[in-house]
């Protein structure tokens, strides 16, 4: 079992909407910036998957429910994109990845942790 710890708070489902409706270059901006952070993270955690398919969870922490864990969920989309492009999963397709789950909690602050497991 592997773990990427990420020190971000991913927009939410809601607020990318919002933003492209406003400007699509905000969301692309948005799209970008997020992926990098994720992939920043991916290469300095020193984490490599050689056996194929993984599952992945995420860890969700937040300081407020103020955003549904739907709306929070959408943030895997930049972390899996990071992590391709960080060369830490070879691609983030069917062949890859079995299973993606989710899980919740209140923390002091808001972060991300990414478990790979072994596919069942």
């Amino acid at each position: 079992m592997s773990e990427i710890l990420i020190e971000h708070r991913f927009t939410s489902l809601n607020d990318y909407i919002e933003a492209e409706r406003s400007n699509k270059y905000i969301a692309a901006h948005i799209k970008k910036n997020e992926t990098e952070i994720a992939r920043v993270s991916a290469l300095t955690s020193g984490v490599t998957i050689d056996r194929y398919p993984v599952s992945v969870l995420f860890q969700w922490h937040r300081t407020d429910q103020r955003t549904d864990p739907d709306n929070i969920q959408f943030g895997a989309k930049f972390v899996l994109d990071g992590l391709v492009k960080a060369g830490v999963l070879e691609n983030d397709g069917w062949k890859h990845i079995k299973g993606i789950q989710h899980e919740f909690f209140l923390s002091a602050h808001d972060y991300v942790t990414v478990v790979f497991l072994e596919a069942k």
